[in-house]
């Protein structure tokens, strides 16, 4: 921050990422605009257009901007097991350093997505 502008906050100065799809998003016309620390398309050829082309054909939301999940553990703690019993998902089966999008279970069957 500066001293000179007395509403400039720390937000102001947060750099806005790129999504991995970036280059993709806008090669096909894109109108790109920030959302949650990203540059996220918004728009393309227009509401209707992408309303009829989802109904007709098939539609693509790009996640990669959404929380990711850091786990630690105590030594001797078994993650996989822990992950595997609140994720409907094959953790096990999983790489080192590979990512796995799914759902995060909650009681009562309720989920929200991770």
């Amino acid at each position: 921050m500066s001293d000179l502008d007395p509403y400039e906050t720390e937000a102001d100065e947060i750099a806005i990422e790129q999504l991995p799809l970036d280059a993709w998003h806008r090669a096909r016309g894109g109108r790109m605009v920030p959302f949650a620390g990203c540059e996220m398309p918004v728009q393309y050829e227009g509401i209707m257009a992408e309303h009829l082309w989802v109904r007709e054909s098939a539609g693509l939301f790009d996640v990669s901007h959404m929380g990711q999940l850091l786990f630690r553990s105590e030594e001797g703690a078994d993650v996989v097991a822990a992950l595997e019993a609140v994720l409907p998902a094959d953790v096990a089966g999983l790489g080192q350093g590979k990512q796995r999008y799914s759902l995060c279970c909650r009681r009562m069957a309720a989920s929200s997505m991770t």
